[in-house]
């Protein structure tokens, strides 16, 4: 296609982005031009602002690394309208890498979803969110996994350096393709590594485990039926894929009868719209007298989430299922569920690091897939290691436990001890422990003041 100035300037639809588009596409503008068939490509930069683009003007896709992503953003078209200008600037040389990396994330045909997320009817989604069983859509999640996998091993065979250049676009792509085959766990896994890259963190060893895990897990999913029964109800679960009717986990796993206390409940809800919306709440609980962590996760679509069945810090006389698997933490409340009152409820007693480090170990050994454990940390010392770093020492071994999450809830530990012993339950991913719920504890003779 033979694109004229008139056709590069109808792509900009304000004025005012057309004169910024006139700016732009200058020859001070642009280094590092070049063209091979029907693409051209570039770096610009307007003061401190720089940006690398590309297009392909046979197809009219664009590219850029600013937050637009090049779909039809005023940098991408000004190097259209340049090439237009002075075809002459652009010599014919060979891609980068980068433009192959986004030559190949082009779609090559529409994914073929099962329904259309926007103007579908709200019992119509849910009833296909209901069936996540039928064969054709686990062939279908299964692809989507094999193209990951081929995505991550093109990139480790470019070298993690390429990681750190990709277009946040580019990320974002993949990203939403996986989520348009039904892979949301893939999907967020994805995105953590795209945020680590993007972030400034250079340490390659961490960004080398994070893609080895990732291109791990998506092996293991396209692979799901030939793994041990044991461990493909946690592949399901990293993968975003929840295979097992609630229903059928209440009438065929064997119920857990206790007294159980809430330790946390975190709710996440987004209102898409006027009659439909998002909403995601996880509460972690403890068994008085079993001693058992459980997961209670409730994920639905609606415009608000229903009443709270389960109410933070109370305490539940109870049966709760759990689902199957290696070492279960996923459950779902009986039908007898009952508050409890009490002043002071029973709490777990906590250990120490060392002891952190050996149930964990002992835990992945079980459960190779796991992303986080439950752990109560007693007695622990919050200090200030540096001018904001906030970690946990235990008084008697000295072990430090790093922290991560946000700093006010990190800040919250040293306001909540005030110099005196704690016991800090949390999730730890085997670097970190996130703080999720902190409680006094009596200070006895053989504790050290605070560090």
């Amino acid at each position: 296609m033979n694109w004229t100035e008139e056709q590069v300037l109808t792509l900009i639809s304000y004025q005012d982005d057309q004169n910024l588009l006139r700016v732009l596409a200058a020859a001070h503008h642009w280094t590092a031009l070049g063209q091979a068939k029907t693409r051209c490509w570039g770096k610009g930069q307007q003061g401190e602002l720089v940006w690398r683009a590309a297009v392909d003007w046979e197809h009219s896709r664009f590219a850029c690394s600013c937050q637009e992503g090049g779909r039809r953003c005023v940098h991408s078209v000004a190097l259209l309208l340049w090439r237009v200008r002075a075809p002459h600037q652009f010599p014919q040389a060979e891609p980068p890498v980068w433009i192959n990396w986004w030559q190949a994330d082009w779609p090559a045909e529409d994914v073929p979803g099962r329904y259309q997320r926007r103007g579908l009817p709200y019992l119509w989604w849910r009833a296909a969110l209901e069936q996540p069983q039928a064969p054709a859509l686990l062939a279908r999640q299964q692809q989507g996994a094999e193209a990951l996998a081929a995505w991550l091993q093109r990139l480790l065979e470019h070298g993690l350096p390429c990681a750190h250049y990709l277009f946040t676009s580019l990320w974002q792509s993949r990203i939403r393709r996986l989520e348009e085959y039904d892979l949301p766990g893939l999907a967020a896994a994805l995105g953590q590594v795209e945020a680590r890259c993007h972030a400034g963190a250079l340490d390659p060893d961490a960004l080398l485990a994070a893609l080895g895990e990732l291109y791990s897990l998506t092996h293991a999913f396209v692979h799901l039926p030939q793994l041990p029964a044991a461990e493909q109800p946690a592949v399901r679960l990293r993968a975003g894929v929840n295979q097992l009717d609630r229903g059928w986990v209440r009438g065929m796993q064997p119920g857990v009868a206790d007294t159980w206390l809430v330790l946390n409940q975190r709710t996440e809800q987004d209102a898409r719209g006027r009659w439909w919306g998002w909403y995601h709440r996880a509460t972690w609980l403890w068994g008085a007298t079993t001693g058992r962590y459980a997961l209670v996760v409730e994920t639905d679509i609606n415009v608000l989430p229903p009443p709270k069945r389960i109410l933070p810090w109370g305490q539940y006389q109870g049966i709760l299922h759990f689902y199957p698997g290696a070492g279960p933490l996923r459950a779902i409340p009986g039908k007898a569920w009952e508050w409890q009152e009490t002043e002071e409820p029973q709490r777990p007693l906590g250990g120490s690091p060392w002891q952190l480090a050996y149930t964990y170990a002992a835990a992945v050994e079980e459960q190779p897939w796991l992303s986080v454990w439950p752990v109560t940390l007693s007695p622990m010392l919050p200090v200030l290691t540096g001018l904001t770093d906030v970690q946990l020492v235990h008084p008697l071994d000295q072990g430090l436990v790093p922290l991560r999450g946000e700093l006010p809830a990190q800040w919250q530990l040293l306001a909540t001890g005030g110099g005196g012993p704690l016991a800090v339950f949390g999730e730890w991913d085997g670097r970190a422990l996130l703080p999720l719920a902190q409680w006094i504890l009596p200070a006895s003779p053989t504790t050290p003041p605070a560090l």
